[in-house]
């Protein structure tokens, strides 16, 4: 199936695991250069030696980012571009959370 990503920069936020993960080798196995980042640098390894070990003459940048840090996720952004070039798509898979009621929620929690 083609579905018009190869040669194209696509990242992928949560991609160590579940659906983030099957996303990721599936736009490797279509031919994107992929970026993806997760909070765990362990679990970010394991995912970038395994996609390497499955495809590897992919164009692969992983690196540890936690979503919920503006100035981690513009730093990780640059470090994609600067290694594979312009997004072109983003697949915004991270599984982020707070545990509060409507109620308690400030904010500041909103904004986050």
């Amino acid at each position: 199936m083609d579905m018009g990503f190869s040669g194209r920069t696509v990242v992928v936020t949560g991609a160590t695991s579940g659906i983030g993960r099957e996303v990721a080798r599936l736009l490797l196995a279509e031919g994107a250069k992929l970026g993806f980042c997760s909070r765990s640098a362990d679990k970010v390894k394991a995912a970038r030696d395994q996609f390497i070990e499955e495809f590897p003459y992919a164009e692969i940048y992983a690196a540890p980012c936690n979503v919920l840090n503006p100035d981690a996720i513009n730093a990780f952004a640059s470090d994609v571009e600067r290694a594979l070039g312009a997004a072109s798509v983003l697949v915004n898979n991270a599984g982020q959370g707070r545990l509060s009621t409507f109620e308690t929620t400030t904010d500041e929690d909103w904004e986050s």
